[in-house]
C-alpha cells in the first residue's frame, strides 16, 4: 500500500541521503587537529567544514558521488568488496580534496 507522493518523497529521501554521504566523506577527507578553534566541539566542526567544502567545490562533490555510487555497485554485485570500498573512498577523497588545493 503506497501513500500520494509516496515516489516524490523517495526520490527526496535518496537525494538527501547522498548529499549527506558526500557531506560525510567531505568532512572525513577535511579532518584537521591543527586548525580546529579553541572551544570547538571536533565532530560539528568538521561537519560544518564539509558542508562548506561540498558547496564550495560542487564539481568535487559530484566526483565524490560518482565514487559512492559505483562502491554502492560494487558492493551489491560482490558483497566481500565491502573491504576494499573504504580505500576507494580514501583515495577518491584524497584526489577530490588536492583537486580543491590546486585550484585555489
Amino acid at each position: 500500500m503506497s501513500f500520494p507522493g509516496g515516489s516524490v518523497v523517495r526520490w527526496v529521501t535518496w537525494a538527501a541521503a547522498a548529499c549527506a554521504a558526500v557531506v560525510v566523506v567531505r568532512a572525513a577527507a577535511a579532518w584537521s587537529d591543527d586548525d580546529r578553534p579553541a572551544g570547538s566541539v571536533g565532530l560539528w566542526w568538521e561537519l560544518s567544514r564539509g558542508v562548506v567544502r561540498a558547496r564550495e567545490d560542487l564539481s568535487g562533490s559530484v566526483l565524490l558521488l560518482a565514487a559512492l555510487a559505483i562502491c554502492v555497485v560494487l558492493v551489491w554485485m560482490l558483497a566481500p568488496l565491502v573491504l576494499v570500498t573504504g580505500g576507494l573512498l580514501s583515495l577518491a577523497a584524497a584526489a577530490v580534496e588536492a583537486r580543491r588545493l590546486n585550484r585555489l
